[in-house]
């Protein structure tokens, strides 16, 4: 998002987004500043403004939030709620559940995961728990 604003602001472009009704924001964290900045330019509450999260192995999006005023003004953006045909896990270190409030790694299944990686068992193994793709990725419940 921080590249088209500047894109948008340094090159005096944002008109021509005057009939854009929505964006999906995906590769990058959204800062609440920056959802801000885009509503100025665009017009507050005349577009509407998605997160969307998700490893290229699940097939990208895969997770999305629908961005809010209250998420602008607290100026952190959840990833959001699993799409239809997903599952997700968050897991500390022993592979066990974390409570609520706590972070741990996100992992996921569904639909959209891939089955492993083309002739390499050895990092499939390594990604994989169960059914479930290990992101990487450290969140909270």
């Amino acid at each position: 998002m921080n590249a088209l604003l500047d894109h948008l602001v340094n090159n005096n472009r944002w008109l021509r987004l005057s009939s854009v009704r929505s964006f999906g924001f995906l590769g990058e964290a959204i800062i609440g500043s920056d959802v801000a900045t885009m509503n100025k330019l665009l017009g507050q509450n005349k577009i509407k403004l998605y997160n969307l999260y998700g490893p290229a192995e699940c097939t990208l999006g895969c997770i999305y939030h629908s961005v809010s005023t209250e998420d602008i003004q607290n100026g952190m953006i959840p990833i959001g709620v699993l799409f239809p045909g997903m599952q997700a896990q968050i897991l500390d270190q022993y592979f066990q559940p974390v409570l609520v409030g706590q972070v741990g790694e996100l992992f996921l299944d569904g639909v959209q995961r891939f089955p492993g990686y083309y002739e390499r068992h050895d990092l499939t193994e390594q990604s994989h728990y169960g059914s479930f793709y290990r992101t990487g990725d450290l969140v909270r419940q």
